[in-house]
Parts: C-alpha cells; sequence; structure tokens
C-alpha cells in the first residue's frame, strides 16, 4: 500500500498527470521510495527509526493532501498482496549471491550511512542493485526486519499485474487491439513460462522484467511530449540501476529526445537525470569507478581507488560469464581465453546449452501462435479485421535497434543468459512480428482468451504445488539469516579497523548476521580504514 500511496503523492504533486491507472501509481512509488532511500544513505543509515519516520511522514504528507484511495485501489493492493504472499510462502533466497552480497550489503545499508570504498572488502559491493536500497526501506516498525523480502515481490508483482490486466482490457473490448497487445502476450507466455519463482529473481529478473514494462510502455506512448518523455527517461534510469547490462535502454528516451529537441534542455535538468547522477556518485564512492568493474570508468586518483583489483576483476568476471571453469585448454591464460572467441567452446558445453534448453519451447510456441495469428479465420470477416504491423514505424527501429546492440554486447562481452535475456526476448519477439507482420485479429482475440487462462493457471499452480512440496522442509518465508542466533559469534571474526569500527570475516555465505562482512579472507589481510567528517574510508 505504501508504494501505492507514494505513487499517488510524486503523480499528483509532480508529475500532475491524472491519467494513470493504480498499477502505474504502485510502479513510480517503487521508483520513488528507491530514490528517497539512495539519498537518506548519504547521509544517515536506513534503520528501524529513520524508515519508520519516513514512512509516517509520506503518509501524513497523503493524509493532509486528501489524496484519495479508489475502489479500484483498494483491489490492486488486495491482489499485489496476494500475488506477493504466494511468491514469498515457502520459497528460498536467491542463491548463492543473497547470501553473499544482497543480504549482506541490505544490512550494512541499514546499520551505516555510506561506507566509502567499500568494494575493496568486498568486490560484489561494486556493482549493487537498486532492489537492495529499496529493501533496506522496508525494514520499519509495521514489518519489522521481514518487511526487507517485500519489495523485490511487489515489484515482479506489479509488473506481472500490468500485463495481465492489459490484455484483460483488450479481452474486455476496453481497448483495442495494437502492437503493444501482441508484445504483452508474448511477455505474459514468457514470465508464466520462466519468471515465476521468488528463488530465481535475485537482481537479475526485476531488472528484465521492468525493461519489458519499459518497452511496453515505449510502445503506448502516443507522442513525445515532456511528460511522456521524462515518464520513460525516468524508467530507462530504473531499469539502468538495476542492472548496468541494460544501458542499451537508454536508446528509448534518447529517440524520444531526437524527435523533440526543444525538450532536452530541459530532461537534462530533470529529476531522472539528478537520481542518474546520484547513483553514479554512489558508485564511484563505493568503487572509484562509474561502473564497476569497468576500468575505463574508474578514477584513478582517489584513495580507495584499488585499479589493479578492478582490472583483475573485469578480467575474470569476462571470463566466467564465457565459461572459464569449463575450459580444458590449459595453454591459455585467462586474458587469452576471453579473445578471439577462444572461449566459443568451453561456452557452448554449458551456457549454449542451457539458452537453448530455455529458448527452444519458449520460440516453438510463439512460433505456433504467429502462424495461428496469420491463418484465414473461419468466421466472416471485414477487410478490417486483418491489420499490418508496419515494422518502418519509429519505435519498432528503435526497439530493433536496442535488441541489436545488445544481443552484441551480451555475445561479446557477457553472453550468461541471466545477464541479457530481455534483449534475446525482444529481439524474437521483432523476428516473428517482421516475419508474420499479417495479423488476424479475430485468432488473436482467440489467442489470448486461451492464453489469458493458461498463463494465470500455470503461474497459480505452480506456486501451489510448490507450497504443498516444501511446507514441511522451508521457513515460512525465505531466510535472511544463515544459522541460528545463537551460533552467530561462531560463524563471523571481528576486525576493529578504526575506532568502533569493525569489518567482519565469514566462513561461509555472510547473509545478515555481522556487517560489513566478507567471505574474502584476502581482503581482510590488508584492508585499511580512515575516516573523514564522519565517514568512514576503506582502502587497501
Amino acid at each position: 500500500m505504501f508504494y501505492l500511496i507514494l505513487g499517488k503523492i510524486i503523480v499528483t504533486k509532480f508529475i500532475k498527470n491524472n491519467n494513470k491507472n493504480t498499477i502505474e501509481y504502485g510502479i513510480l512509488g517503487i521508483i520513488s521510495a528507491s530514490f528517497i532511500a539512495l539519498i537518506i544513505n548519504f547521509f544517515l543509515p536506513l534503520n528501524i527509526l529513520v524508515n519508520s519516520i519516513t514512512y509516517l511522514l509520506l503518509i501524513l504528507i497523503f493524509v493532509f493532501q486528501k489524496i484519495k484511495i479508489s475502489k479500484q485501489d483498494f483491489f490492486f493492493i488486495t491482489l499485489t498482496s496476494f500475488v506477493c504472499f504466494l511468491l514469498i510462502l515457502f520459497d528460498t533466497e536467491y542463491r548463492p549471491d543473497a547470501g553473499l552480497y544482497h543480504f549482506p550489503y541490505i544490512q550494512i545499508l541499514n546499520e551505516s550511512k555510506i561506507v566509502i570504498g567499500l568494494s575493496n572488502l568486498h568486490s560484489r559491493f561494486g556493482h549493487i542493485s537498486i532492489i537492495q536500497y529499496l529493501a533496506a526501506l522496508n525494514y520499519n516498525v509495521f514489518t519489522g526486519l521481514n518487511g526487507i523480502l517485500i519489495p523485490l515481490a511487489s515489484l515482479i508483482s506489479f509488473i506481472y499485474i500490468y500485463f495481465f490486466y492489459d490484455i484483460f482490457k483488450y479481452l474486455k473490448k476496453r481497448e483495442n487491439f495494437s502492437l503493444g497487445k501482441v508484445f504483452s502476450l508474448a511477455i505474459l507466455i514468457y514470465l508464466s513460462y520462466k519468471i515465476n519463482r521468488y528463488s530465481e529473481f535475485g537482481n537479475d529478473a526485476p531488472a528484465h522484467l521492468f525493461s519489458f514494462y519499459l518497452i511496453s510502455a515505449f510502445i503506448y506512448t502516443q507522442n513525445n511530449s515532456l511528460k511522456n518523455t521524462n515518464l520513460i527517461y525516468i524508467y530507462s534510469v530504473f531499469a539502468f540501476i538495476n542492472k548496468v547490462f541494460l544501458i542499451f535502454i537508454f536508446i528509448i528516451p534518447f529517440s524520444m529526445f531526437l524527435s523533440e529537441k526543444k525538450n532536452f534542455i530541459k530532461l537534462l535538468f530533470s529529476f531522472p537525470t539528478f537520481f542518474l547522477l546520484l547513483w553514479l556518485i554512489k558508485n564511484i564512492l563505493i568503487s572509484g569507478c562509474f561502473v564497476y568493474p569497468l576500468k575505463n570508468t574508474c578514477l584513478t586518483n582517489l584513495k580507495w581507488t584499488d585499479i589493479d583489483t578492478i582490472q583483475r576483476n573485469q578480467i575474470e568476471a569476462e571470463a566466467w560469464s564465457k565459461g572459464w571453469p569449463q575450459n580444458k585448454n590449459s595453454n591459455l591464460s585467462i586474458e587469452e581465453f576471453s579473445k578471439n572467441f577462444n572461449w566459443l567452446t568451453a561456452w557452448s558445453s554449458v551456457h549454449l546449452k542451457y539458452i537453448i534448453k530455455i529458448l527452444s519451447p519458449y520460440v516453438l510456441l510463439i512460433l505456433t501462435i504467429f502462424i495461428f495469428l496469420n491463418l484465414k479465420s473461419n468466421s466472416k470477416i471485414s477487410k478490417n479485421d486483418k491489420i499490418i504491423i508496419n515494422f518502418k514505424n519509429h519505435k519498432f527501429i528503435t526497439l530493433s535497434i536496442i535488441s541489436f546492440i545488445g544481443i552484441l554486447s551480451f555475445i561479446f562481452q557477457s553472453p550468461i543468459y541471466r545477464y541479457g535475456y530481455s534483449y534475446i526476448i525482444l529481439f524474437i519477439f521483432l523476428i516473428f512480428i517482421r516475419i508474420f507482420y499479417r495479423i488476424n485479429i479475430i485468432n488473436f482475440f482467440k489467442i489470448c482468451k486461451v492464453f489469458f487462462i493458461i498463463c494465470v493457471f500455470v503461474i497459480f499452480s505452480k506456486q501451489v504445488l510448490r507450497i504443498y512440496n516444501k511446507a514441511q522442509e522451508r521457513n515460512f518465508i525465505p531466510s535472511y539469516v544463515f544459522i541460528d542466533k545463537n551460533e552467530i559469534e561462531k560463524k563471523y571474526q571481528k576486525f576493529t579497523l578504526i575506532d568502533n569500527f569493525n569489518v567482519y570475516l565469514s566462513n561461509t555465505e555472510c547473509f545478515y548476521g555481522k556487517a560489513p562482512c566478507t567471505n574474502y579472507k584476502q581482503n581482510i589481510s590488508i584492508i585499511k580504514a580512515d575516516k573523514k567528517n564522519s565517514f568512514y574510508i576503506l582502502y587497501n
């Protein structure tokens, strides 16, 4: 409910657009809450007191501004709460990343304001997602520590409901056929098939799902007015700060800037630009790099910038994404492995097989659907019942450029499926639209009817089966601690660096126990600390 309230405040007071629906309010509320968490942490820890005061202040603003909650809003709150409940119940956290750096970073946010040079303690703190800030803000008197699990499920739920509702409006004949409806159907099928387990979300799924939402919003945008462009720009920034690999999504607002150049200066000094700059400044303070661990984006003259370690991490990250563990050529160094397609054999042995396994059923199903959409209907149809998709449209061209560049980057830089699947799914969709561009809308309506029901059934049944099968062996909610609290001191070894500032070494994954924490012994052995103007600085 908080995200809906915050979204209504933002739309009413700043965007001043009353045409938004409840889902869009919720998504804008999530973006705004993320920004609030980020800016607070520059000065204060996101502890239970700070977070609770923040929530209460926003609720008071909502009450005094007399912003109304409609029946549709209450239905949306009930539905998203139910979906969140199903997603979380008796599921697990995303392993191993949740234990390695998701929960440990959230705990750092809950206990400390920004710690400069934090990536020197654990390299993965250098490429954190905005989701961790959103989660940290949700630790308050209303939800307790369990609240950190809710934001991820909330964002996923909002986007689920968005795509279901988009098809539902078409089935109820509230909206007409469009390219956006075809895209929504394709995404609805994919998320029902693949993105439906809390334990699989991590930082990747929300980023890719949000990019799908952004693409849908772009397709439906009727003009490139300042308000529309600003909204798409906000969405693009949020997608990027969830996952930097989605940087090419900025082509969307850029294409809108080009068509309305008079808006460029206004948008240059807008909220999304400020949000993006704030995130980049945070990255510099945490790691010394605008985008960690890309060496060319780092400021080498900063005390906490360990350029040698950054370069090594960049080389290792690329090699591992290309299948370094599967490399059988002992004559190749890790640097040589990533060059000249030396990695292709190792990568194909695992990653390519996985990609084919995941995509084959989806591609075959989408192909079947598009063939059906191009068949003649048995019903009597008029000339208007067959729609020809205009692939010369500037939106189609823009999305084609994004998918093409995104896939090239995926192939040559980081060919792990979870890094770039939104580019791949978009590419598949555009290819089929390009080939099967004559859509029989009578057949499309029939397909939507069938798959709306199937997708609801698949998502719901998968959750129910998991709950039934795992209820006896799993916690009621995902665990953010690894061991019993009574054993916590045995797991963490304390190192006092300066004053009362302690860091901890864990003999396994850190989870949410002691912070700041790492399981890298070599980092603990060389880490040093300074304090300047109440800020702690970690360096090697």
